[in-house]
């Protein structure tokens, strides 16, 4: 079986397709009935003529063979230089973004883009592109924009889910949560309606989806959604990378519910499921997860942690992992080190992280900052301690409404008191309980006062 050919027929158009395969049977002088041999009905080649289904690779090729037509002519586009090279460009771009050089890839893809008159069939995947870089430098909603457009119309080509995964999430990193989850479900009825419900996109998007329902602390929602796609995808024979999608974000989230036994057994799933498939980028991903549930646990074990991070580390740096990734995943280091009383390497983790870190991941950059001022405080420095937690909690006034920002401010406040800041910690907690939606936001005076009191 050729790969390639394999691979376009998930990527060509539909319509294109169609037009294709109903000239060739027309030209052939076959009938509906004599191409689909009783394999499937006449009406549903209908349809894929039409353009409104994609074929399975195992049926196109069958319906060739019977027409007298090779899969290339059916599948590869008639040879131009000037599209051949923008393609080129735009794997190039995606190459760029893939290990993690969101700005280069930004670059590249905006001359792509500049060329497209030559290639207009190249403008979607190219927008598609140009939004993941645009994610990827932190310009969220430069990115939604894109996306929106590219999700304007529900369609059976895998790229229409792919959008709305990527929208969905961008939707959920640019603070709105709620837009994240009122998207995520319509776009999932959408691909109900048109039978992709066990794809492996459709899940990835439903568990998308339930990851914004847990930002808004809606933890047990969450769980449910991600039990439900382990149930359709093992209902449909989905792929293993869609399983171990949604084990890997129920570990998170049984994480976050403070089970963490059952968060263990789902990441075991996961990691079993991502060796078999060789999948060095989400076994890196999952190991970090894995190893913060071990800080997690009562009590931590800062050890097994780390022998989790040597190994995500490695695996990040086989597959190109994203700077963000390996940034969260220093992070991470640096909290285990802390733990098991070894400051001087929790800090150049720590540095290591920080000298990577995208500004527009808050979040990480506040966590980072606390980590610095417990360091700072394990090793008796109360001023450098006080400076890092100031700029914790600049960092979070920054963010609005969020179930990670609630607890990253209720864990200043905690390390605040510690310190002796106590009214400090006290505007911390109500911050944590406004983020949390457990009270209402009153004059935004409270961050000004945690600033001035230490």
């Amino acid at each position: 079986m050729d790969s390639r050919l394999v691979e376009l027929s998930r990527s060509v158009d539909p319509v294109v397709l169609g037009k294709r395969l109903r000239l060739a049977r027309l030209g052939a002088g076959l009938t509906q009935e004599a191409v689909v041999a009783s394999e499937v009905s006449a009406a549903y080649l209908s349809r894929i003529e039409a353009g409104h289904r994609r074929p399975e690779f195992a049926l196109l090729t069958r319906m060739a063979q019977r027409i007298g037509i090779s899969l290339e002519d059916l599948l590869v586009d008639p040879v131009n230089e000037d599209e051949q090279r923008l393609r080129v460009a735009l794997d190039h771009a995606e190459l760029q973004l893939v290990s993690g050089d969101a700005a280069a890839a930004l670059t590249s893809i905006t001359e792509v883009i500049a060329g497209l008159g030559e290639a207009p069939a190249l403008a979607p995947a190219a927008a598609f592109v140009r939004a993941r870089a645009l994610e990827g430098v932190g310009d969220y909603n430069e990115a939604i924009l894109v996306l929106e457009d590219l999700t304007a119309e529900a369609s059976v080509d895998p790229a229409w889910l792919r959008a709305s995964i990527a929208l969905c999430r961008c939707y959920r990193q640019a603070g709105d949560a709620a837009a994240s989850i009122e998207f995520g479900e319509r776009a999932s009825a959408a691909a109900r309606d048109l039978g992709l419900e066990g794809s492996t996109e459709a899940i990835q998007l439903s568990v998308t989806v339930a990851w914004a329902y847990a930002t808004l602390g809606d933890n047990d929602r969450a769980l449910r959604m991600c039990l439900r796609a382990l149930e359709t995808a093992d209902r449909h024979g989905s792929s293993p990378v869609a399983r171990g999608s949604a084990y890997w974000n129920a570990s998170i989230i049984q994480g976050r519910r403070g089970k963490y036994a059952a968060a263990a057994d789902f990441s075991r799933k996961a990691l079993a499921i991502f060796e078999e498939a060789d999948d060095m980028r989400a076994l890196a991903a999952v190991r970090s997860e894995a190893a913060d549930l071990h800080l997690s646990m009562d009590p931590p074990d800062p050890v097994a942690a780390l022998e989790m991070l040597d190994r995500a580390e490695q695996e990040m740096d086989w597959s190109a992992g994203s700077v963000s990734g390996r940034s969260a995943l220093l992070v991470t280091r640096a909290r285990a080190h802390l733990m098991a009383g070894d400051t001087a390497d929790a800090s150049a983790a720590l540095e290591r992280a920080e000298s990577g870190l995208p500004e527009a991941d808050v979040v990480v950059r506040a966590y980072a900052a606390s980590l610095a001022g417990q360091i700072a405080a394990a090793e008796g420095r109360t001023e450098d301690a006080a400076s890092a937690y100031r700029e914790a909690v600049r960092l979070l006034s920054e963010l609005g409404a969020d179930h990670r920002v609630s607890r990253l401010w209720y864990e200043l406040g905690d390390l605040l008191a510690e310190a002796g800041h106590h009214q400090a910690a006290v505007d911390a907690f109500r911050a944590g309980a406004v983020a949390a939606g457990a009270l209402p936001a009153r004059r935004a005076t409270f961050v000004r006062r945690a600033t001035r009191t230490f």
